[in-house]
């Protein structure tokens, strides 16, 4: 029996019960059907759209068929007619198919805790996976590796606001295309550990951001990361708070020209070794390494500083560092030296002697906190800008 058969039945039903008993036929009842599809109550799913099937009294959202393209400004709940919040569960029905974007595909559905099917989803033509789970603050486990990605570019924010997500499984994911991992796993708190071994990162322009707020993992397997192409690394491991030690010797930074922020709040850093670092396209190393509470000392003298405009709050909050040699580094481009030392209690002796300082417009704070130098020598110091 079809819909509109059980509706008719339904209320045919209801009517002889009364003291009438007037006969009800289909053309004198007075229903859209459409409606009555929409109306949980009486059937218990809805058909939001030809892809998809909404049980709202479970918050299951079912896709199926052909799926349109999605971007920031129509996700596929919204597209669904659904709200994002509501969605408990996603099943991917066999032969589902994804457009050229995926794109904050599932971004907003803070209550989802399941994604059945992922792996029968066709991502054959996908481009762009850019914040495709981002804010799906419930969901505790993703397994990607049944996924086609070879054709993807982007795949900035994709995890960005996982904070409960704990097992990611990637190792199978081709990223060979990808320009853009900035923000990928941003704000996946819950994650302690990530296998990213089989990731080609060597067309990857920007990985800003990439593991900030990754509050809970500590370690971080880099060794075969690619990154001759990467132009951008500010904030990348910024509050990876538990990371204890970071092996970034295989890195080529030769083409980077940001690092600002990068080591951000890495408090559980007891050292840290950049003397492989090119940092000649550097223009940025503001906040780069603040809040480095575990660092006691660090040898930049091999750092090529010629290009950098901004140093401001660079050491800020590095309480336990007594050494820092910074002989040799070149500050003529320099304009901003805010806070560059702010905070550094532990600082007993500073060799500024080589500091060039005839393009700093900001000094403010440049020592402030720095409470166990005994003595410190400025009169290099060019303080006419």
């Amino acid at each position: 029996m079809n819909d509109r058969k059980r509706v008719i039945a339904f209320v045919a039903a209801l009517t002889m019960l009364s003291s009438t008993f007037t006969p009800i036929y289909a053309d004198q009842i007075d229903v859209d059907l459409a409606d009555i599809m929409e109306d949980t109550l009486v059937l218990g799913y809805s058909q939001a759209a030809e892809w998809c099937t909404w049980d709202a009294a479970e918050g299951i959202l079912i896709l199926h068929g052909q799926l349109p393209d999605t971007n920031i400004s129509n996700s596929i709940a919204k597209q669904a007619g659904v709200s994002a919040s509501a969605v408990k569960t996603v099943v991917i029905e066999p032969n589902t198919t994804a457009g050229t974007s995926a794109e904050c595909m599932f971004i907003g559905m803070t209550d989802l805790t399941e994604i059945e099917g992922l792996e029968s989803l066709d991502t054959s033509s996908v481009t762009s996976m850019g914040g495709m789970f981002e804010s799906c603050s419930s969901l505790a486990s993703v397994d990607l590796n049944g996924l086609d990605t070879s054709s993807v570019t982007d795949m900035g924010n994709m995890f960005t606001g996982c904070s409960s997500l704990s097992i990611l499984y990637v190792t199978s994911l081709n990223t060979s295309s990808v320009t853009d991992m900035s923000g990928m796993f941003s704000g996946c708190e819950s994650l302690t550990s990530l296998d990213l071994s089989s990731f080609d990162t060597s067309s990857v322009t920007d990985m800003s951001g990439m593991f900030s707020g990754c509050s809970s993992l500590t370690s971080l397997d880099l060794s075969r990361f690619d990154t001759s192409s990467v132009e951008n690394m500010g904030g990348m491991f910024s509050g990876c708070k538990s990371l204890a030690e970071l092996d970034l010797s295989s890195f080529d930074t030769s083409s980077v020209e940001n690092m600002g922020g990068m080591f951000n709040g890495c408090k559980s850093l007891a050292e840290l070794d950049l003397s492989s670092f090119d940092t000649s396209s550097v223009e940025n190393m503001g906040n780069m390494f603040s809040g480095c509470k575990s660092l006691t000392s660090l040898d930049l003298t091999m750092f090529d500083t010629s290009s950098v405009t901004t140093m401001g709050t660079m050491f800020s909050g590095c309480s336990s560092l007594t050494n820092v040699d910074l002989v040799g580094l070149d500050t003529s481009s320099v304009e901003n030296m805010g806070n560059m030392f702010d905070g550094c209690e532990s600082l007993t002796s500073l060799d500024l002697i080589s500091f060039d300082t005839s393009s700093v417009t900001d000094m403010g704070g440049m020592f402030n906190g720095c409470k166990s130098l005994a003595e410190l020598d400025v009169s290099s110091l060019n303080t006419a800008s």
